[in-house]
């Protein structure tokens, strides 16, 4: 679908967005977090922001895995939020 195109490329350009920032070391250490789909600092982040995506455009949660909405005590640390956030936006297709 054209919402699981946008998750899948907003979750991608999040990574493009760290290494191009010099942050990828940060974001690839480990968080020791049991779920492998918040396995490290930037997926942290990078998830929240896909969610937050999804929600600000009303689309069904289930676009992306449902053991990410579980987020527990994971906490994004901001320099690695920051740089992202902008990709949180209104979705209008054509």
């Amino acid at each position: 679908s054209r919402e699981q195109l946008t998750v899948t490329m907003a979750h991608e350009f999040g990574h493009v967005i760290h290494a191009n920032k010099g942050l990828i070391q940060w974001a690839r250490e480990l968080t020791g977090n049991n779920d492998v789909l918040l396995d490290t600092e930037g997926h942290i982040a990078i998830q929240k922001m896909t969610a937050a995506l999804i929600l600000k455009n009303g689309w069904n949660p289930n676009l992306i895995h449902n053991q990410v909405w579980n987020f527990g005590n994971a906490q994004s640390h901001i320099q690695l939020s920051e740089p992202i956030n902008f990709l949180i936006k209104r979705i209008v297709f054509p």
